[in-house]
């Protein structure tokens, strides 16, 4: 049987707790397998993955199939 909710539950302090653990990235390998601890190289390893991974390698004169 369903029950129709009353409104928000209280949050328990056992819930909140819970959610104040932060993942963190300790080395990242770059696109060459050389792997990275320092902060700073993460940060640019990571930024040039993505940027790499959104950019267009299409000629825009080029006709789509």
């Amino acid at each position: 049987m369903l029950r129709r909710s009353t409104g928000p539950k209280e949050l328990e302090p056992s819930s909140l707790e819970k959610g104040t653990k932060k993942n963190n990235i300790d080395k990242l390998k770059d696109s060459k397998g050389t792997w990275h601890e320092d902060s700073q190289m993460i940060c640019n390893v990571a930024w040039s993955y993505f940027n790499g991974l959104f950019k267009c390698s299409l000629d825009p004169n080029d006709e789509c199939d």
